[in-house]
């Protein structure tokens, strides 16, 4: 069994806080695997490939796990983009049982690619883990969006972690969904390196009964009139753990770039840990940046409006609840998909 750290935080905080990193133990063996996929459209996968106009993704996860992936992973998955690829394409990730397996893939969008990519994590209750790495390159005036919905199973495991890099004029757009598995470790990197490129993240999550989900979302601002906007909406209840890292980096020579990040998180359990730290890092003048977390329980002016319509507390909880993660999945453009969330909420809640 070997215990690495994961999600370490770019400027670390007090330690007492216990919030500038994680851990994961496992032994490690893992299996490669690679997932079906469903489109419409040709979809060209070759074991090589090299972006040479653009720097190099960072983990969000860390240096750890992605030495791991890449022991075990010799050759990538490299899927390129292009103006043909209109259809979403559909990464489908089915887990059996004590199934260990690692995935990495390159994406690269080529110059004016518009590109819908969507990943299903799906298992039983039985107990597996999945370690994934999705590195995505943006071409000038190209536009990915990257969907990542997760529905494990309660015993499932995983670390996933995705990677932006965005070149002139470029725009990223992810949108991640968190509902089942027992330990999650979502990493997020996006490199704004164009002049005005974009980046746009929509997350929703419920945490419930004795889950840990640990999320470290880092924009970095290199080029000018860069923006990003990252917002997190979800709930935590039980005895869940939550954790919120969420960092944004104003690079020198970023000028006129701008940030925000939000999160709303709702209380539904006095024994639940919720920990949040939203970070704005700036070595450039001529920026704007904002940043800020709503943390709470269900408002007690709320609570009486719904419930002199006849709603109880506990259906009050479990609509909310729903609400946070069914505004998220309008941004998924398959409707199979988004009925699959709303029956696992409904099943969950």
């Amino acid at each position: 069994m070997q215990t690495i750290e994961i999600n370490k935080i770019p400027a670390l905080t007090w330690n007492w806080m216990k919030m500038n990193k994680g851990s994961i133990s496992d032994d490690f063996d893992l299996s490669v695997k690679e997932p079906a996929i469903q489109s419409n459209t040709n979809v060209e996968i070759s074991k090589k490939g090299l972006i040479t106009s653009l720097p190099f993704s960072v983990s969000a996860n860390g240096k750890q796990i992605e030495d791991i992936i890449s022991q075990i992973v010799k050759n990538p998955q490299y899927i390129e983009l292009s103006k043909e690829n209109t259809e979403p394409i559909i990464f489908n990730f089915e887990y059996d049982e004590n199934e260990k397996s690692a995935t990495s893939q390159i994406i690269h969008a080529q110059k004016d690619t518009n590109a819908t990519l969507i990943y299903l994590y799906t298992s039983k209750n039985q107990e597996c883990f999945s370690a994934i790495q999705t590195k995505v390159y943006l071409e000038e005036n190209a536009f990915v969006h990257i969907i990542k919905v997760q529905l494990l199973g309660a015993n499932a495991n995983q670390s996933d972690d995705t990677s932006f890099v965005c070149g002139e004029n470029a725009k990223a757009k992810f949108t991640q969904i968190e509902l089942g598995a027992k330990n999650v470790f979502s990493g997020l990197h996006t490199t704004l390196y164009g002049y005005k490129s974009e980046f746009v993240s929509n997350v929703g999550y419920l945490c419930k009964d004795s889950q840990n989900l640990d999320m470290n979302h880092v924009v970095i601002h290199n080029g000018q009139k860069s923006t990003c906007n990252m917002n997190v909406n979800g709930t935590v209840k039980d005895e869940a753990v939550k954790v919120y890292r969420g960092t944004i980096d104003f690079k020198n020579g970023c000028k006129g770039a701008k940030g925000n990040e939000m999160e709303e998180t709702l209380l539904l359990s006095p024994k639940v840990v919720n920990k949040s730290i939203p970070i704005i890092l700036c070595d450039e003048e001529d920026v704007e940046g904002e940043h800020g977390c709503t943390i709470g329980k269900l408002s007690s002016d709320i609570l009486f409006y719904m419930q002199t319509r006849g709603i109880s507390e506990n259906e009050i909880k479990k609509l909310m609840t729903k609400a946070k993660i069914m505004a998220v999945s309008d941004e998924i453009p398959n409707q199979e998909i988004k009925d699959k969330i709303e029956d696992f909420i409904n099943k969950a809640i």
